[in-house]
């Protein structure tokens, strides 16, 4: 596979310029989508703006200073993707990665008290040795549970410093949402009836959509469990 793609090539989802250089850098095969992540690299030098160049970009690296989602990470073409958490901690800063309302990957800073948070959907489970449940996540990861309370398209959220889920957000009528997808991406809204596949959702402002469960990431009952954009 091609370490670069031309930038007139690249993902619509990244909100970089396309014309000021003929490459940029390709993210390596992971978690996430190419179109659902971004190199670790392009997210410090072009939308974040803590290097200048690519060199500076892997002194920064070099040195340890970046975290995604509580690890250290060294690899320029690292994918970050939808939740990821990334962490400078010599400038003192956190973001996670979202969608906003034009469908592009961005940047949503957090306060301290949220950076060790980390929401993930669970896209199904498995039943393993010794009464074990294995959660196997949207974005390829997975976690070993005791107890079989999880449902699929339900979220939990991880503390990645104590190592536990600190919340269980079930996926049901009246949930809060955050949209990953469709015409309503980037939106939070209310889920008003689940229809198999699709559910109705009511955006913030009132208006009623109808949309795929699968763009529906489940964020709170009656108030969201980690800080999104207005």
């Amino acid at each position: 596979m091609k370490s670069h793609l031309k930038r007139l090539a690249m993902p619509k989802t990244w909100d970089i310029k396309r014309k000021s250089t003929k490459y940029v850098l390709r993210p390596l095969p992971g978690s996430h989508t190419l179109d659902s992540s971004i190199p670790l690299q392009t997210v410090l030098r072009d939308v974040l703006k803590v290097a200048k160049t690519a060199k500076e970009v892997r002194y920064i690296l070099n040195e340890k200073s970046v975290l995604v989602n509580g690890k250290k990470r060294l690899e320029v073409k690292y994918p970050v993707g939808l939740m990821d958490v990334i962490d400078i901690p010599d400038l003192k800063k956190s973001y996670r990665i979202l969608f906003n309302q034009k469908g592009k990957i961005f940047t949503h800073e957090l306060k301290p008290t949220e950076k060790d948070l980390v929401p993930f959907k669970i896209k199904n489970k498995s039943y393993i040795k010794k009464g074990k449940i294995q959660l196997n996540f949207t974005d390829g990861s997975n976690l070993l549970v005791d107890k079989d309370t999880y449902k699929t398209d339900d979220v939990i959220i991880f503390d990645i410093t104590k190592k536990k889920i600190t919340k269980h957000i079930e996926f049901q009528k009246g949930s809060l949402v955050y949209l990953t997808g469709g015409n309503c991406v980037g939106y939070n809204a209310k889920i008003e009836d689940i229809k198999e596949d699709n559910i109705l959702i009511k955006l913030n402002k009132g208006e009623i959509f109808e949309t795929s469960k699968r763009y529906a990431f489940v964020l709170g009952k009656s108030k969201l469990n980690i800080s999104l954009p207005e």
